[in-house]
């Protein structure tokens, strides 16, 4: 059997040995790990280090006042008890917190002693789930880069985001939460490129009863495996979606309410916050509110009438339009079976889904578009044309951040640089380069066509 196995290989001057390649790969993981480890820990080392030099502490004080309310009193009347207008997703992290509390507070204390800085380890404490999920996003992005690539563009891409300043800004500093619900994100995009559909579906409820952005990738899901005719993974994952959903919701929900009706209640509490047409984010709305001043641009209502409908209408008639072009597109194109190829599909739309939710829905944050930027970190793995667009986005971002909050910075930025004039570049550099991720997404099309011609041609003519 052995004989038979060696004739197939090609003729080489030297005899092949085993052994000495298992020893190469195994040298080759340890250094790999060695350095993904040394990059984690650099990262941490840096997030946290930053974390005590200031921070948003209206945010951190919400933190801290639900996950109490949530250890000294049951779920079910939290909403009831709190001013919280987020889904459960978070909440159910602070309650952990809460309870782990004494516990971290305890071995901190007898480790490094009784004098450290009370309310700094209390905002650290805190600001931990927001950190934590940076890094694993970054491990996230290397390991899916490394299946689907090599290990040196996924080392390229996942140094980079680990080292963004607005990744770090928005975390370390601020003390906001995004990078937790784009975590999930970006894990059910990388569950759908791998074709698991049961922990996409479940990921993608998470991401979603976390913060709303993710529900834009569920007709994604659901016209990925219909093109594919997997109907069977596709009600695994919707169902899958739809279970995890309710059992997040339910200890929440009172006692008289239907887990489905306090969903839909909590996302209606969540979207009718802040009814204008951009709080603070440089999208397509920031454009035309250049006439009401310094700070006050970005607040104009979103009830406000353009051609017999109000702007929030128009930005989810934009939205849908986008959404049903590009699931039209991945109709029409298909699938690719390799892995490779499926990310240069799936990644790509899912990041310009996610970007569209952004950019032209009203009553959008500026922290909202980081879950962009990790998905953009994958597409420059597979599709280095990617790059100027991922750096360009998180320049941005940073800037969009600073305008929001500049007390919270690492340094201060001049006038000249955030006066009314630039806000509005900058906004319309964020259409831009919208505009060229759609324009990049028709560059995979011919190269998906090809494959799967190929795959059909060489199957057809195979003996």
């Amino acid at each position: 059997m052995v004989s038979q196995t060696l004739t197939v290989l090609p003729m080489t001057h030297k005899p092949i040995a085993p052994q000495p390649r298992t020893q190469m790969s195994t040298r080759s993981f340890i250094g790999e790990a060695f350095v993904v480890t040394g990059l984690v820990l650099f990262a941490c080392w840096l997030r946290v280090y930053l974390a005590q030099g200031g921070t948003f502490g209206s945010d951190v004080d919400d933190w801290i006042t639900w996950s109490h309310a949530l250890t000294n009193g049951p779920p079910s009347t939290f909403y009831a008890r709190t001013n919280s207008d987020y889904l459960p997703g978070y909440p159910s992290i602070l309650w952990l917190l809460g309870v782990m509390y004494p516990f971290v507070h305890s071995a901190v204390s007898h480790t490094f002693g009784w004098h450290i800085n009370q309310m700094m380890f209390l905002v650290t404490y805190f600001k931990m789930p927001a950190i934590t999920a940076d890094l694993a996003t970054i491990i996230t992005i290397y390991i899916a880069g490394r299946r689907w690539t090599t290990w040196r563009r996924a080392l390229v891409a996942a140094s980079i985001y680990a080292i963004n300043p607005a990744i770090i800004f928005n975390s370390a500093r601020w003390g906001q939460v995004d990078s937790v619900s784009a975590l999930f994100l970006v894990l059910a995009v990388v569950f759908l490129v791998e074709d698991l559909p049961l922990w996409c579906g479940f990921l993608l409820a998470v991401s979603i009863m976390t913060k709303p952005t993710a529900i834009v990738l569920v007709p994604l899901v659901i016209v990925m495996y219909a093109r594919q005719k997997r109907l069977t993974r596709l009600i695994l994952a919707l169902s899958t979606l739809t279970l995890t959903s309710l059992l997040i919701a339910w200890p929440y929900k009172p006692a008289t309410m239907s887990p489905i009706t306090f969903i839909f209640q909590r996302f209606t509490t969540t979207a009718t916050k802040w009814p204008v047409t951009s709080m603070n984010a440089f999208n397509l709305w920031a454009l035309f509110n250049h006439d009401l001043g310094q700070h006050a641009m970005i607040f104009r209502l979103d009830s406000t009438h353009w051609l017999g409908l109000s702007l929030h209408l128009w930005g989810f008639m934009l939205l849908s339009a986008l959404v049903a072009v590009l699931m039209v597109a991945l109709a029409f194109i298909g699938v690719p079976d390799k892995k490779t190829q499926r990310a240069q599909v799936v990644v790509p739309l899912a990041a310009t889904l996610t970007f569209a939710f952004f950019l032209v829905l009203t009553r959008m944050h500026e922290r909202h578009l980081l879950p962009v930027l990790p998905l953009m970190a994958l597409q420059c793995i597979t599709m280095r044309r990617y790059w100027p667009v991922y750096l360009m986005l998180s320049m941005d971002y940073m800037l969009n951040l600073y305008f929001a909050y500049p007390s919270v910075a690492y340094f201060p930025l001049p006038s000249l640089v955030m006066n009314n004039a630039a806000k509005v570049v900058v906004s319309l550099v964020n259409v831009t380069a919208f505009g060229v991720c759609l324009a990049l997404l028709i560059g995979p099309i011919p190269v998906v066509r090809q494959v799967l011609t190929s795959g059909r041609t060489t199957q057809r003519h195979k003996p």
